[in-house]
């Protein structure tokens, strides 16, 4: 019998390779907004991130050490090499700990830009540090375990968090957020009418969430049930990037499951050897051990706190997950979609009293826009 924490060596050098060139793609396309959000000339300059009551995060944002945009330019080409040589297998755990380290800087340096994509790639580099990727190193029990849990509670706490009636009596969960015209597709768009399908998909979505990830731990028909469940999840997320603009995180998500492929499913693509575990007392130091041991307390704890105890979680401990990167709160359409769009207005008054929308660049219209993706301009 497999142990349930088994992951594949030739898996994970694909996970490091697709990760790293999603990571300097991902990177590469903030180019454009660049100057909006992470310099002195953006909408939130050092200053005023200072003052904020995200200032304790900040503080500890090494994006925060220069204002100008040619700094900010820098630093996200540092940050893109940085995921080249990462994808490449160059120094792979360092490169993963620089990674966390920037992305969790970036995050704190523009924090109302981040969406669950994001949290999950920064938490994919910190897992990373711990995990074996240049097929020369023994997989650690505690390692895997860890990266293991996390994928199962990004789905567990979503799933649980969806407690309102559209998702549990109603089951008009999926159609309701198909009605979201500002991030559904066209195709989205045509699937929302077919209300036997989103029935369907309402109820599959719960179970996939609520169930399924837990069939990662089981250790019987291991390479048989993997390769289910990654194309089950992958058919997910890809349908997910189908039907709604949710920017990066389907192929996030996608890429977290890349490392519980069947190591027999590449082929001879690899010329390396199958992983054994190793013995975590030799072949993990004890710095590496505690830090595991405490980082998943934190992410359990999280994901209790965000399923069962809202309210009653230790703030002090909430505030630790924040500025360790750790966070942990995964609740998408949950604890139901909302039900009204949202579009932007940015009224102004010029010299002669009249009003226009800087967002449009014409006159305030308060009336829904004809073609809301389109009025959203990008993923900001």
């Amino acid at each position: 019998m497999i142990s349930p924490l088994d992951i594949s060596q030739r898996s994970l050098i694909v996970f490091r390779i697709a990760l790293g060139l999603f990571s300097c793609c991902d990177l590469l396309s903030r180019i454009s907004s660049i100057t909006a959000f992470c310099s002195d000339e953006s909408v939130l300059p050092r200053s005023v991130l200072l003052e904020s009551e995200a200032h304790d995060l900040a503080s500890v944002s090494v994006w925060l050490c220069g204002g100008s945009v040619a700094f900010a330019y820098s630093m996200l080409l540092i940050m893109a090499a940085i995921s080249i040589a990462f994808a490449i297998g160059y120094y792979p755990r360092a490169s993963a700990v620089a990674l966390f380290v920037l992305y969790l800087s970036l995050h704190c340096r523009c924090p109302f830009t981040i969406n669950g994509g994001d949290s999950v790639l920064r938490l994919l580099f910190f897992w990373a540090i711990f995990l074996p990727l240049d097929g020369t190193q023994r997989l650690s029990k505690l390692a895997s375990g860890a990266f293991l849990m996390q994928l199962f509670l990004i789905y567990f706490s979503n799933g649980m968090t969806k407690s309102g009636t559209a998702w549990t009596t109603d089951f008009t969960a999926v159609r309701d957020s198909l009605l979201l015209e500002h991030i559904t597709s066209p195709f989205g768009s045509w699937l929302s009418k077919q209300s036997t399908l989103t029935t369907a998909l309402t109820v599959a979505t719960l179970a996939i969430e609520r169930i399924g990830a837990f069939l990662i731990f089981v250790p019987v028909c291991r390479g048989n049930l993997r390769r289910i469940l990654v194309l089950v999840f992958w058919s997910f997320h890809i349908g997910i990037g189908l039907t709604l603009s949710l920017w990066n995180f389907s192929i996030v998500m996608c890429i977290a499951w890349i490392p519980l492929i069947p190591d027999n499913s590449w082929g001879t693509l690899f010329c390396v050897q199958p992983l054994s575990f190793a013995d975590d007392s030799k072949h993990i130091t004890l710095l590496q051990r505690c830090i595991l041991v405490v980082s998943m307390l934190l992410v359990v704890g999280g994901n209790i706190r965000t399923i069962w105890l809202p309210d009653r979680y230790p703030a002090e401990i909430s505030r630790l997950e924040l500025i360790l990167g750790l966070g942990q709160r995964w609740k998408m359409f949950a604890p139901s979609p909302m039900i009204s769009d949202r579009w932007i207005i940015l009224a102004a008054k010029l010299d002669n009293d009249s009003e226009i929308d800087l967002w449009t660049n014409n006159t305030v219209i308060l009336e829904k826009p004809h073609n809301l993706r389109t009025h959203m301009k990008n993923r900001y």
